[in-house]
């Protein structure tokens, strides 16, 4: 058998008349090259963001008379705060090989306790949201002590408290009640020109954690 380097060398040229050469050892090598690009995408976790860019690029062009209007801007990036949020915790959460299924309808429970116990009154927008707070804090920690001391499985401790937490809020109302004040509301959609506020806080407490993950001893360990 005759070795790679014994192949005739292939010419081909351009419409300008540029040859240029391929030979049997530039295709294996331009081949590797390529798998090396593709395994730092995935190690990078890159192929979401190429995905997420996709999508976005073909809904600029499908409806560019829309998507870019100011209003529907700062619609978009409002949506994005809460699941943003959740997801940079769901990370850490993952990265220490757990999982919370929970988040969702505790997230429901704190909306629908928090409108109904405000209900209008400005007065009581900071004792229901540290309640809420301290609600959530406490939810943790019997999760973990569930998991860690306990040593139930966290898909088994999470899928039960979903449960829970939905049939609690749906106890409590099966239809939207309550109420927040003006200010409140107007809080959470000050924007920055069409960049909501609470997206840039949110877009800073990624970069933060991100920072940990990337930069700190405890983060390495587990990314």
């Amino acid at each position: 058998h005759r070795d790679l380097h014994s192949f005739p060398t292939r010419r081909s040229s351009d419409l300008s008349g540029v040859v240029s050469t391929v030979t049997p050892n530039t295709a294996v090598k331009l081949w590797q090259d390529q798998r090396v690009a593709l395994r730092w995408i995935v190690r990078k976790s890159l192929a979401v963001w190429i995905i997420v860019i996709g999508i976005v690029i073909w809904l600029i062009v499908s409806r560019s008379s829309s998507f870019l209007a100011s209003s529907n801007i700062s619609d978009v990036l409002s949506d994005t705060v809460v699941l943003g949020l959740v997801g940079v915790g769901e990370t850490f959460v993952i990265l220490s090989a757990g999982i919370d299924l929970s988040v969702g309808s505790m997230a429901t429970l704190t909306c629908v306790l928090s409108a109904g116990l405000i209900n209008g009154h400005a007065s009581l927008v900071a004792p229901v949201i540290l309640l809420m707070a301290v609600g959530g804090v406490v939810l943790g920690i019997a999760q973990g002590l569930l998991v860690a001391k306990a040593g139930i499985q966290p898909f088994i401790v999470t899928l039960t408290s979903y449960f829970i937490l939905a049939g609690i809020a749906y106890a409590y109302t099966a239809i939207p009640i309550g109420s927040v004040p003006d200010g409140l509301s107007n809080a959470f959609f000050a924007s920055l020109g069409p960049i909501p506020w609470f997206f840039l806080i949110t877009l800073a407490v990624g970069v933060i954690l991100s920072g940990l993950l990337s930069r700190t001893q405890i983060g390495r360990a587990h990314v």
